[in-house]
């Protein structure tokens, strides 16, 4: 067995993953009902009379209240207090709304931030309301503990609209956010007073400041040395460290950007080893370790990762205070416990479980495939070990530590790989060596980060000589890291395979509002890829990327530009460096597009290049696969880069599909007069809209004459929403209509027969 039969804990933790789980399957009216029941009944339980005798029945007894406890705890935490009862009063569309609230975490650019509210205006409402809401910000930042005033559209936390995304609303709902608030103007937003939020904790992010400025002390000519450092010692978020977390990503050692296991393991092995070689004893040095932990992850700004690992840690070493051993399955049960009860919401958590899964794993298999290598790490098993010179005993030891290391890292590979899988779509071969290298270098660098704090407590100049020298070891890092990366076949993105029959074609139109871009995926001999734009760089980064990682897609077979919105082609620079793809296909007019501008300039860099492509030109994405392109002609004179849009045609088993992009009124009239009717004719038309005028008329919808219509539409700017007399009018044409605001991204298949069909992803119908 896995599990011993004398460490309870173990099974008792069990039991709370099993009623956590059961309380989330479980639907929100059910759950709201059925947490009293469970309660009261996990409290009159154990009062029951016991059967004399039965042992196991005591067992099972206090398993199912432990059970019952947890089914209570996270179902009365999903479905009551502050989060939920403002949550119930946001209207679908959303509400304008003004707020006020203090500030609940530290703001970083670009990223929303945590606001505790105290009221909110609802219409000609004010109501008082605890609740977390995330905070979309414009202008200058403000800090922990300000309390602001906000006027915004406050949003449900809607889930994803595309598919491969992170679906951070469910996740958020869990840690008790009620909806989003989104700023549209700096002037929307106002600081009332400073220093309204926990002493405790604004002292915790000074003294992370405190420590980040004496690690960055004499590297300010080298700032991604810098944030390197401060985000592997403290766990600290650099802006200028996007394209390292991605290569530390991709080899599978991104665990070191977060304080996480690996920092409080190392910071504990350092701390033991000072004072075992100064001769304090073992209970003692327990007794120290522990508070130093916990002021390290006080330091650190108490995150979720850096109190998990802080937690099991203590219990780790507080099994040395009353004699049990440091490592076993009731340690790990009981800090499941603890931290279960702290936050159910963590078991659901990727943290969480590559720790709690890897940690299991490498309990129940370690010391296994240790007594397997250790044959091959001795030397002549004839030769009695008083016999053994110094080189034997070094060469003996190093050997161990090497396999030891060898095995602890593939365990934690394998472990790790599923939820990699599951959560990434990542598969890393390249990880186990990775991590190997990583580790050391990590080590090195905690200790120095550690000295330079110390140091710089009463001698700067000291610090410097420390920072310097992990600047050395984070260059060697860096170095180290861009090669595994670099590996063929080192790391690759995985798609998760369905159970029916790959189609002939499959069409995936992304919803990015403002913005646009089609994945056409053929599946023939040999899969091929292309991209119809890749929308503005945040799109592409946050919407894009994470969709085409969850296809499997590593390399694009092409990619082809529109035209010079910055919507549409924002993130293609990107796109180059992360997909590379074989062949770049853009339109011959010029436009005044710095994006575009600045996508051509990388091409020519790299000598790849680019085709040119207009009117009368096609092109051959698989056998029976074709692009044709309608428009523009040569020598078109147009101003605004809406209207010099390519328009194609994709032609797949005897079925058309007419994408059009922004093109508006001056592109459809052009069609219509250069056109035939049969080269407009098509059975799915999918259209973006125009920034500045109207398209979709009704002399061009006779001429292509669609079933169906996919069109993007967004509330905000107005200008990007769909016209809804426009929506009428389809309908009473008797042409469906699929609008992007309300199915989110839309897939199309295209059997060999034909026969397509169309599958809004918000409703999967």
């Amino acid at each position: 067995m896995l599990l011993p039969t004398r460490q309870p804990l173990a099974y008792l933790a069990l039991c709370a993953i099993g009623g956590i789980v059961a309380a989330d399957l479980l639907p929100t009216g059910s759950a709201a009902t059925g947490w009293p029941w469970a309660a009261g009944i996990a409290v009159l339980f154990p009062l029951l009379p016991s059967l004399k005798g039965m042992p196991r029945v005591a067992a099972l007894r206090v398993a199912l209240t432990v059970a019952l406890l947890a089914f209570a705890w996270h179902a009365g935490r999903l479905t009551r207090g502050p989060a939920a009862a403002l949550a119930a009063r946001i209207p679908a569309e959303g509400q304008v709304v003004q707020a006020v609230g203090i500030v609940q975490e530290e703001p970083v650019p670009d990223a929303p931030f945590r606001l505790r509210l105290e009221t909110v205006a609802l219409g000609s409402e004010t109501v008082k309301s605890s609740a977390l809401v995330r905070v979309r910000w414009m202008g200058a930042l403000p800090r922990y503990g300000d309390r602001v005033s906000i006027d915004g559209d406050l949003h449900r936390l809607a889930p994803p609209r595309n598919p491969g995304v992170f679906d951070g609303p469910k996740n958020w709902r869990r840690q008790g956010l009620s909806g989003q608030l989104i700023v549209r103007y700096p002037n929307d937003t106002r600081i009332m007073d400073r220093d309204c939020g926990s002493p405790f904790i604004a002292r915790a992010y000074a003294f992370r400041h405190w420590m980040e400025r004496i690690l960055a002390l004499d590297l300010a000519d080298s700032p991604e040395s810098a944030a390197l450092i401060q985000s592997m010692v403290l766990g600290s978020r650099g802006d200028s460290l996007a394209e390292t977390r991605q290569r530390f990503q991709s080899t599978g050692t991104l665990h070191l950007f977060a304080v996480s296991g690996m920092n409080v393991a190392m910071l504990a092995g350092v701390c033991i080893w000072v004072l075992q070689a100064v001769g304090i004893r073992q209970r003692t040095i327990a007794c120290v370790v522990i508070p130093l932990l916990w002021v390290y992850c006080y330091a650190t700004g108490l995150g979720a990762s850096s109190l998990r690992a802080t937690v099991m840690a203590t219990v780790a070493l507080a099994g040395v205070l009353i004699d049990r051993p440091p490592l076993s399955w009731n340690t790990l049960g009981a800090a499941v416990l603890i931290l279960l009860a702290w936050d159910p919401n963590q078991l659901f958590t990727a943290g969480f479980q590559l720790s709690f899964g890897v940690a299991a794993l490498l309990m129940a298999c370690t010391w296994r495939i240790q007594k397997r290598l250790d044959p091959f790490t001795q030397p002549d098993p004839f030769l009695p070990r008083p016999l053994w010179s110094r080189r034997v005993v070094l060469q003996t030891r190093a050997l161990r530590g090497l396999t030891g290391a060898l095995a602890v890292s593939g365990i934690a590979w394998i472990a790790s790989t599923p939820l990699l899988i599951y959560y990434f779509h990542l598969w890393a071969p390249s990880t186990i060596p990775a991590n190997l290298f990583a580790a050391f270098f990590a080590w090195i660098m905690m200790i120095l980060g550690l000295a330079s704090v110390l140091a710089g407590a009463l001698w700067p100049g000291l610090a410097i000589i420390f920072n310097n020298a992990n600047w050395l070891m984070a260059k060697i890092l860096l170095t180290g890291i861009t090669a595994f990366a670099a590996i063929p076949g080192g790391h690759l993105y995985l798609g998760i395979p369905g159970l029916k029959p790959a189609p002939l074609c499959e069409i995936e139109l992304l919803d990015l509002p403002g913005g646009g871009a089609a994945h056409l995926r053929i599946n023939g001999s040999s899969r091929r890829d292309w991209l119809i734009d890749c929308g503005s760089a945040s799109a592409f980064a946050y919407t894009v990327t994470p969709y085409l990682h969850s296809r499997g897609v590593n390399t694009l077979d092409g990619l082809l530009l529109t035209h010079g919105d910055s919507q549409h082609l924002g993130g293609a620079l990107d796109l180059l460096k992360t997909f590379a793809p074989a062949e770049v296909v853009d339109s011959p007019l010029r436009d005044r597009s710095p994006s575009r501008r600045t996508v051509h300039t990388a091409l020519d860099a790299s000598a790849q290049g680019k085709a040119i492509v207009q009117r009368g030109d096609t092109l051959t994405l698989a056998p029976g696969v074709i692009l044709h392109v309608l428009f523009p002609p040569g020598g078109l004179h147009a101003g605004a880069a809406d209207d010099k849009t390519l328009v194609v045609r994709l032609d797949v088993a005897g079925r058309r599909f007419l994408f059009t992009s922004d093109a508006g009124f001056n592109t459809e009239r052009w069609l219509l007069e250069n056109a035939p009717p049969e080269e407009l004719r098509s059975d799915v038309l999918i259209k973006q809209i125009h920034a500045k005028d109207f398209s979709g008329t009704p002399e061009f919808l006779n001429a292509v004459q669609p079933s169906l219509i996919v069109a993007s539409s967004t509330r905000f700017p107005p200008q990007e929403s769909l016209n809804e007399e426009w929506a009428a009018q389809l309908e009473a044409r008797g042409i469906r209509l699929l609008r992007q605001d309300r199915t989110g991204a839309v897939r199309i298949t295209v059997p060999p027969n034909g026969t397509w069909q169309a599958e809004p992803f918000l409703s999967g119908k």
